[in-house]
């Protein structure tokens, strides 16, 4: 195992998700995740938002890997639907650095499009819902800070 899949195993365990050899396909979605979790709460419209394209991927999916099914995704983002307490930084931070480790796979040249479509389901999924006590806004200050910050390690300045 390469120490990079070493540090992601670990961090999914830091996480309480079931990584497995079907599971790991859903990983390139975890800056959604960041994104719901910014402001402290996922909210109905997000979850809804964030399986509406999961559901999505698992149809691309499917065709190659029949094992992978619209109730395997859902059980494995269950435990992350409800954001860490702020008294309990490890769950966020544990998740910032496997974030990290993702995005880093997919800012290559070749991968522009899936860094592309992955900065817009996470911009689809921060204005699904209002931000809270600001109902003419769609997307949080948390989330449009973390969205600017993952814009830039996507390299999408670049493009």
């Amino acid at each position: 195992m390469r120490r990079d899949d070493e540090m992601i195993a670990s961090l999914c365990r830091e996480l309480e998700l079931d990584l497995d050899c079907y599971n790991f396909q859903f990983l390139w979605l975890m800056p959604i995740i960041e994104v719901m979790w910014a402001d402290g709460r996922c909210q109905k419209e997000e979850i809804e938002t964030l399986f509406h394209y999961v559901d999505a991927f698992v149809k691309l999916v499917r065709r190659d890997v029949p094992e992978i099914t619209s109730e395997r995704a859902r059980r494995f983002f269950l435990p992350l639907l409800e954001p860490p307490t702020p008294s309990d930084p490890r769950k966020q931070a544990s998740l910032a650095r496997l974030v990290d480790q993702i995005v880093q796979d997919v800012v290559e040249p070749y991968a522009q499009d899936k860094r592309s479509q992955l900065f817009r389901i996470c911009t689809d999924v921060a204005a699904a819902a209002r931000a809270e006590g600001e109902p003419e806004r769609r997307i949080s200050v948390e989330e449009a800070r973390l969205l600017k910050d993952l814009f830039r390690a996507l390299r999408l300045d670049t493009l």
